[in-house]
């Protein structure tokens, strides 16, 4: 705004036909300029461009021109944006012309400019990482008349215009250095490196002096440090630093993670002693610890509690082993846990005592993720507990009744292959809709359901559980409607687990089955009465 008449007129008043241009200072290669307005001293450009290559404490530096068509640009005035002006939060605003001439007016001339600070490209945490030091050239080609040069230097990705990367101009030299270093933005691997020293010239095209081309695989992974040659003539020095981020391991899953406290029902296995003989039936969550101390979150009747003389080295919640079945219903996963790790004897420093930990076969058991069991596998608590791992039932034996007229009625259960039905849990599903059922008759209709037997009466009089190695739980008898009415379902479906079996008896006996059809159709008509009531219901 108000920029002298560079232009004179001989009938009218005088104008000019103004441009700008714009670079960091002492680095040419960042130079560009505006379009030319004509015929005013008042020109809008709204000329937007962005400048690679910025470095700390480079300023930014705007001059004016006139154009002429048979002579040299006349300057119209200079401004310079110093770098804090800018950095980091921009810069919109008018700068005050310098070397503007006498332009007629009270007020001198301005540039309105606005700065806009980009943000440089994200750079991927796990991506290479290139920088380039540029130290200086040598025995660079004479550029100018009187043996000297201006150079510059400038490095760059090849098509990726953000990578560019150029040093200070350096004046009437054949030897310059730089000594400037920064990051080449946007590198991938694979990328070459182009670097071009130029021969800067106030007027005209600045003239190439030389040129290096490096392969990726002359600097990476190692980097580089040394000279390259220049085409026409002279020397590059410079150094490539690589960093490449080393890629985290990947933090170790516990499989049994899933397995928490509450989980306290048994599973087919059992911790043997080697010394006593003692067995212990596992739970999905068992701890193993002290029985003196007084701890809290052990629980005497399903916890292991090691209370031996000579113990000491057993902490009070010592160890955790979870036992839990895979998808398929059939496979078992046991795990033992302990904060620990090893311990023992040898295993401190210089051999001596480390302390009472937990081993499986003389392995430390890992303090992460656990240690992965299988029968027959040694552990060792502390110094003085060896215990073995063996397969086991799911319950005690004894909790089944011998009564010799249980036991004919059994006899009958087994024989009769005809009447006879056997339910294998199959799944965690299975298991929670069993165990849902509130009344004998839903637990039948719920078992033939699964078996694919819908259309089946549910009239049964004798269900037997029996863990997944076959063997009896209990045994549950009702022969009567009255019976099974009052029944306590939750009794039997205690002892329903993912690979237990129910096996039961489909009941012909008239006594029990015209009841059951019975109350069938009562309920069916109650349902249907039900719906009835309810498609009454005005909207």
């Amino acid at each position: 705004k108000g920029l002298r008449a560079a232009d004179v007129g001989f009938f009218r008043a005088g104008s000019s036909d103004p441009y700008v241009t714009c670079e960091l200072l002492h680095r040419p290669h960042s130079f560009f300029q505006t379009d030319v307005i004509e015929k005013t001293l008042d020109p809008v450009w709204n000329y937007e461009h962005i400048v690679y290559g910025c470095a700390s404490g480079d300023p930014l530096e705007f001059r004016v021109f006139d154009h002429d068509t048979f002579s040299r640009d006349d300057v119209l005035g200079v401004a310079t944006l110093p770098y804090t002006s800018f950095y980091p939060n921009g810069f919109n605003g008018s700068l005050t012309l310098a070397k503007s001439g006498k332009t007629g007016k009270a007020d001198p001339p301005t540039l309105s400019v606005s700065v806009e600070v980009l943000p440089n490209p994200v750079i991927k945490t796990l991506a290479p990482r290139l920088f380039v030091k540029i130290f200086g050239a040598s025995h660079l080609r004479a550029g100018d008349i009187g043996g000297k040069s201006d150079p510059y230097c400038v490095c760059e990705i090849p098509g990726k215009e953000s990578s560019v990367f150029h040093t200070q101009l350096r004046m009437t030299t054949l030897e310059p250095v730089w000594d400037e270093e920064a990051e080449i933005l946007g590198y991938a691997e694979g990328d070459s490196l182009d670097f071009r020293v130029f021969d800067w010239d106030a007027v005209g095209k600045n003239d190439e002096l030389g040129r290096a081309f490096l392969k990726s695989e002359a600097f990476f992974p190692n980097g580089f440090e040394g000279s390259v040659n220049l085409t026409n003539r002279g020397q590059l020095q410079l150094k490539i630093t690589v960093v490449v981020p080393v890629k985290p391991k990947p933090k170790p899953v516990d499989p049994g993670r899933h397995v928490g406290r509450d989980e306290r029902w048994p599973v087919p296995f059992i911790l043997r002693s080697l010394e006593t003989g003692r067995v212990h039936q596992l739970m999905a969550y068992t701890m193993i610890g002290r029985s003196y101390g007084g701890s809290r979150s052990m629980d005497p009747d399903l916890d292991l509690f090691l209370d031996a003389p000579g113990n000491g080295d057993v902490s009070r919640e010592h160890a955790l082993i979870k036992a839990w079945q895979l998808p398929d219903s059939e496979t078992w996963r046991v795990r033992i846990y302990c904060s620990k790790g090893g311990g023992g004897w040898g295993r401190g420093e210089g051999g001596g005592h480390a302390g009472g930990g937990t081993t499986v076969d003389g392995v430390p058991v890992n303090k992460e993720i656990g240690t992965n069991l299988e029968p027959g596998s040694i552990l060792r608590f502390g110094l003085n507990e060896f215990w073995s791992l063996e397969r086991g039932s799911l319950h005690r034996r004894s909790s089944i009744a011998a009564e010799s007229q249980i036991q004919e009625r059994v006899s009958s259960l087994v024989e009769e292959t005809s009447t006879a039905r056997s339910l294998r849990v199959p799944s965690i599903a299975c298991k929670h809709t069993l165990c849902a059922c509130r009344e004998w008759l839903d637990l039948v209709a719920v078992m033939l359901e699964w078996l694919g037997e819908p259309d089946e009466p549910p009239c049964v009089d004798c269900i037997e559980v029996q863990d997944e190695l076959g063997t009896p739980i209990s045994r549950h008898f009702a022969s009567t409607l009255d019976e099974q009415r009052a029944y306590d379902v939750s009794s039997i479906v205690r002892n329903v687990r993912v690979g237990a079996t129910l096996r039961f008896r489909l009941c012909s006996d008239p006594r029990l089955l015209a009841p059951v059809l019975r109350h069938l159709e009562d309920d069916g008509h109650r349902l249907e009465q039900f719906f009835k009531t309810r498609d009454e219901i005005p909207d």
